[in-house]
């Protein structure tokens, strides 16, 4: 019997790479916040929208920011976030018609199917700020008004150019893609986060002698 070695021709990953990805998870407080993220934020979503949603983490990868900003729709619909003291902002990419569904069901529409990719009003923008607004306080609110997570809603762009100026062009940023479920519709979530954003915030991760006295309670609490 002749036996054929297998090779394996899996990705490598830098250990720039791996620090900044540990670094996602590890931002977040430990009280509780990264166990019930997702969950808060379905939670606001379905009070807000008085619909079943779904949010799934479907992946984690970097890319060259030159790279995201011409992989994006005609009609974008991108809200550029701050966190505070940083200069450096991230960029939450909603999927266009996504973003017209939550419009219409805040307005009170009972859309049969997703609309059809449009420029949004000033009205809209309005009802859109108003819910990642809500969204944004849910999360501070549940993290004990961590300033951490203390995330600012800056301004919404909807082309390339207008968030070209947020990273160098062959800066690697990291991007996770998240699953979003509305009813019976399905669109998607790209929170980008560039380098300089994710070294000068995430990677400014305090040790155990430094932990808050909240968190090393929660985390006795769970032994």
């Amino acid at each position: 019997m002749t036996i054929k070695p297998f090779h394996f021709n899996l990705k490598k990953i830098s250990s720039k790479e791996q620090s900044l990805l540990e670094a996602i998870w590890e931002f977040l407080p430990a009280t509780g916040l990264r166990d019930s993220f997702e969950d808060k934020v379905k939670d606001t979503l379905k009070n807000l929208l008085s619909e079943d949603v779904s949010l799934n983490l479907s992946s984690i990868h970097e890319e060259i920011y030159s790279s995201f900003l011409a992989k994006l729709p005609k009609n974008s619909v991108m809200a550029v976030v701050g966190l505070a003291p940083l200069q450096h902002k991230a960029v939450l990419e909603i999927d266009s018609p996504l973003a017209a569904l939550v419009i219409e069901k805040i307005l009170g529409g009972e859309a049969k199917r997703l609309p059809e990719p449009k420029v949004l009003s000033e009205t809209e923008q309005g009802i859109l700020q108003y819910i990642l607004a809500e969204l944004f306080y849910s999360i501070h609110k549940l993290s004990g008004k961590d300033e951490r997570v203390h995330f600012r809603f800056d301004r919404f762009a909807f082309a390339p150019h207008e968030i070209r100026d947020l990273a160098e062009s062959n800066a690697r940023v990291s991007t996770l893609v998240f699953r979003v479920i509305i009813g019976q519709h399905s669109g998607f979530l790209r929170l980008v986060l560039p380098d300089p954003f994710v070294e000068a915030g995430f990677l400014n991760i305090k040790d155990a002698a430094e932990m808050k006295e909240s968190e090393s309670r929660w985390i006795a609490k769970r032994f």
